[in-house]
């Protein structure tokens, strides 16, 4: 082992033994505890990917049937196609899990890609070799985005492009770099599609390089490079069904929302020096403005890491020969420089925060706005940008210093980036050595009993609000899919809001002698009322942890029975549910201040809202909306005054963001006047946005209402 190789087989060997030490070798194979029930979009992912193992080969195998109403591609489930391929072609497909295998792998190259990063900028010594190695597995931000996202864990593939554009613009640009550009784009379509953004800046400063660097004779080469490159790209995409697939179509979706806050590379978040622990939606510290940011705009580099960028700017500023080399790279390196600070850009996006602070607003074009939003989570693109800086950190100081100083800076900047990253890799340990509670519990003889059997969700996905019920759908549609079964519904990485399509039919009755269908039902968390009363006909349903579960022959699965009387309210009393997802069809309770149902629900749209139910006569009456609030960036509440009869009954903090239950009571009328009950809702922060013509309140997907016991008390 020659003495440069060393560095590499030595980093690669300690990103496998971190690899063991946080998620545990198990994490490899497909009976691994993470993967009996995963966590947060990895159920979906495994969802997208045993969808793809049931399905028979095809000339677009990626492209399967039974993972919603139409074929869907698995690119859109981000369930790494190549390696569910590689997987399913070597008949490992229900032994080793693709999740884990590109995670095994990221903790490998990690390392291995740093290394060739600083090699490209010049480096050629085993300490700082080693140290970029390991300061590369220490990371927060790659860290972190191992608990939901293993495919955007290849950093590997942005650190070999960066070595490829570095080595081409100093170098020249020469065929070894071309073929490298096309490995690395072409894993990326079938890894993950938001690595080609860096990858692309990456190249094209490779390519803008070499054009400056031949002074307008190299254009053929560089025409040929590019277009060799999006050959790859585009064979690679249309193999893997990018065009079989939903589009995007919500709110998030705009630039700006998953952005990039100013201070998110040096502010502390999720800091194991300053003992910030995750909170359940995020790192302690982190900055998010915008509602959206909390992950998609982490990008805390570490107390190392940034002390190592701290010393480089001093040595820069002080020592005029760092300052001459700097100057004799620029001429070489600028496009690249460009590159990252375009990224950097990108991801803080048009609207800039420093903290909750609004420091910039730049309205976009509606085209250019649609454009960008298909990489919607733009704050990820800043990853390339850091790693950069954190190589050309360990290149100035290695050269600037003595070797002594230089190696006693760079060891203590490793360990003061292992300790500050300890949170983060520890509550990565947790959530992958945890197990997660299954939603339906199965053994063998449930296992038999749910096989290869067509399941039906109401609502789908893409309808539910209640965050626990997300979570209930993603297990149950993966433990569908894992027994051979076919899904109703899936989430996707972009979808195009179709509207939630009302229970109607065969969903109704008791299924037939024959019908294998089984049809899951969630309610809000309500084990009582509203949706479920619309299949109080049926006779064959059982109640599960997060809902109920209907279809013949499912007596082994042990859970308990339900009769007619288990589907409605349990007091008897006067009950409603009002779904106002119809596109088109108004209910008639919606009396003054509504729009006409959309197909994601209703806004209102005025400062005046009239809403009508029933009357218990006696009796008060608690209402539930499932709402959000209209807001412009930040994010902020509408305030909704509930009167009745006159009088103010309660006030509601709507959040927006996304649907959530919002309860409130009604009371009697005190002169017991008989009719229907007339709510007024006053939402005096109505606005009309840029692009419409309403004075927009809240929007609201569901109604539910009932009776209470006359002398019931506010809930």
């Amino acid at each position: 082992m020659d003495r440069l190789t060393r560095p590499t087989v030595l980093a690669a060997l300690a990103g496998v033994l971190l690899f063991g030490w946080t998620l545990g070798f198990d994490a490899l194979l497909a009976s691994g505890r993470a993967w009996v029930t995963p966590r947060f979009d990895m159920a979906a992912m495994m969802t997208g990917y045993y969808g793809f193992l049931n399905a028979p080969w095809s000339l677009r195998p990626t492209v399967v049937e039974g993972l919603g109403a139409h074929p869907l591609s698995i690119v859109f489930t981000d369930s790494v196609p190549w390696v569910s391929l590689a997987l399913k072609a070597l008949h490992l497909g229900r032994v080793l899990n693709p999740l884990g295998v590109i995670l095994f792998a990221s903790y490998v190259l990690q390392p291995v890609g740093a290394i060739s990063l600083a090699r490209a900028l010049g480096i050629k010594d085993r300490l700082p070799l080693l140290v970029m190695g390991l300061l590369a597995l220490a990371v927060p931000t790659w860290i972190a985005r191992q608990f939901g996202h293993p495919a955007l864990c290849a950093h590997w593939l942005l650190l070999f492009g960066a070595a490829a554009s570095v080595d081409a613009a100093v170098q020249g640009l020469r065929g070894r770099h071309v073929a490298a550009f096309c490995l690395l784009f072409g894993l990326a379509v079938g890894i993950h599609a938001y690595h080609l953004v860096p990858l692309s800046l990456l190249f094209a400063a490779a390519l803008v390089a070499e054009l400056v660097r031949g002074r307008g004779r190299s254009v053929g080469r560089v025409f040929a490079g590019g277009i060799l490159v999006t050959l790859v790209v585009a064979a690679s995409a249309a193999f893997l069904g990018y065009d079989v697939g939903d589009g995007v179509a919500d709110s998030g979706s705009k630039p700006g929302f998953y952005s990039m806050n100013l201070d998110a590379p040096w502010r502390p978040a999720g800091s194991g020096l300053l003992r910030q622990a995750w909170h359940g939606g995020g790192f302690a510290g982190t900055s998010d403005a915008t509602g959206g940011q909390s992950i998609e705009g982490y990008q805390y580099m570490g107390a190392g890491a940034l002390g190592l960028i701290l010393v480089a700017l001093a040595l820069a500023c002080v020592n005029a020969d760092v300052r001459r080399r700097i100057r004799a790279r620029a001429s070489a390196l600028w496009p690249l420089a460009v590159a990252m600070l375009i990224l950097t850009l990108w991801a803080i996006g048009p609207r800039a925060y420093l903290g909750h602070r609004l420091v910039l607003d730049l309205p976009l074009p509606e085209a250019m706005a649609k454009a960008l939003g298909v990489f919607r989570a733009h704050g990820r693109f800043f990853w390339a940008p850091a790693y950069l800086l954190l190589a050309a950190a360990v290149v100035i100081i290695w050269r600037a210093l003595p070797r002594k100083a230089a190696s006693v800076v760079l060891v203590a900047a490793l360990a003061l980036q292992v300790v500050d990253s300890a949170t983060v890799r520890a509550t990565i340990r947790g959530f992958f050595n945890i197990p997660f509670a299954p939603i339906v519990h199965v053994d063998d003889q449930g296992a038999r009993a749910l096989a290869a059997r067509p399941w039906v969700f109401a609502p789908d996905y893409f309808c539910l609000v209640n965050p626990e019920e997300i979570t209930a759908f993603t297990h149950t549609a993966h433990l569908a899919a894992r027994l051979g079964g076919r899904v109703s519904s899936i989430p996707t990485a972009h979808n195009a809001y179709k509207g939630c399509a009302l229970p109607t039919g065969a969903m109704l009755q008791t299924a037939p002698p024959g019908d294998r269908t089984v049809t899951v039902i969630f309610n809000d968390g309500e084990s009582r009322g509203g949706r479920l009363g619309v299949f109080a006909a049926r006779t064959d349903c059982y109640r599960m942890e997060r809902g109920v579960i209907c279809g013949r022959d499912l007596a082994p699965l042990g859970l308990p029975p339900m009769r007619r009387g288990d589907f409605l309210s349990g007091d008897g009393g006067l009950e409603g549910w009002i779904p106002t997802e119809a596109a088109g069809v108004k209910p008639a309770a919606l009396v003054e201040g509504w729009a006409t149902p959309e197909g994601a629900g209703v806004w209102t749209v005025s400062k005046h809202v009239v809403l009508r139910l029933p009357a218990a006569p006696g009796r008060p009456t608690q209402v539930t909306l499932q709402a959000l609030a209209y807001s412009e960036q930040p994010p902020r509440p509408q305030i909704v005054t509930i009167r009745f009869d006159g009088r103010a009954v309660t006030k509601l903090a709507v959040a927006a963001g996304g649907y959530q239950p919002y309860t409130f009571v009604v009371p009697p009328r005190s002169n017991g006047r008989a009719g229907p009950l007339d709510i007024v809702l006053e939402i005096p922060g109505a606005r009309t946005p840029p692009t419409d013509y309403r004075a927009l309140g809240i929007g609201v997907r569901e109604i539910r209402y009932r009776a209470l016991p006359a002398d019931a008390g506010r809930p």
